[in-house]
């Protein structure tokens, strides 16, 4: 892949995809040259599918592991891709929680009034 150079002028590396046998899923991930890294992910092994739909940044993800990436590091053993596919399953279960239990808890709410 050739260099890159973005609208906050950071530079593009190189992109990876990654298939991830224990967790089911292809990762994309765009390596910058500050350290960010732009990801993406889809469960499951069709890799004609996700190079179809997946292979670009998924801007909330992206930033979700940036700003928890410290935390989410609990042993100097644990690998990036390990933090990774934590933060992941995080950020993939945070906005599934928010989408079934937030339509019911406004819907209690509402129903008080």
């Amino acid at each position: 892949m050739t260099r890159e150079t973005h609208n906050n002028g950071d530079a593009l590396l190189r992109v990876e995809h990654v298939w991830c046998h224990s967790d089911d899923r292809w990762v994309y991930i765009e390596h910058y040259e500050s350290g960010y890294l732009g990801l993406n992910f889809m469960q499951g092994d069709e890799y004609e599918l996700f190079k179809e739909h997946w292979c670009k940044m998924d801007r909330g993800l992206s930033e979700f592991y940036s700003g928890n990436r410290g935390t989410l590091k609990y042993s100097s053993e644990q690998t990036e891709l390990k933090l990774i596919n934590t933060a992941m399953w995080l950020y993939h279960d945070a906005i599934a929680n928010h989408e079934w239990h937030g339509k019911e808890v406004q819907h209690e709410f509402n129903k008080v009034k």
